[in-house]
């Protein structure tokens, strides 16, 4: 049996995102947004209807929202 390696090096065709260091973690910037989303959203809506799980739930969709299309346009550059 043989195995095969190849190194990618520093020519990886693997997008580069912008990050923020967050307790010497570097996060996605796309991964704050959603999480932003979730917050300010889930905070209106629960205010607004006064409804726990309305909030969580439109907050939910709008976070996984704003979490795929950023994830997708970061990846395309």
């Amino acid at each position: 049996m043989s195995v095969t390696t190849h190194d990618y090096g520093s020519g990886s065709a693997r997008a580069r995102t912008h990050s923020v260091e967050i307790a010497g973690v570097a996060w996605p910037l796309y991964k704050l947004q959603a999480l932003m989303t979730f917050l300010v959203v889930g905070l209106a809506v629960g205010v607004g209807t006064t409804s726990a799980v309305a909030a969580v739930w439109v907050a939910t969709i709008a976070s996984v929202a704003v979490w795929l299309t950023q994830r997708a346009r970061h990846r395309r550059r």
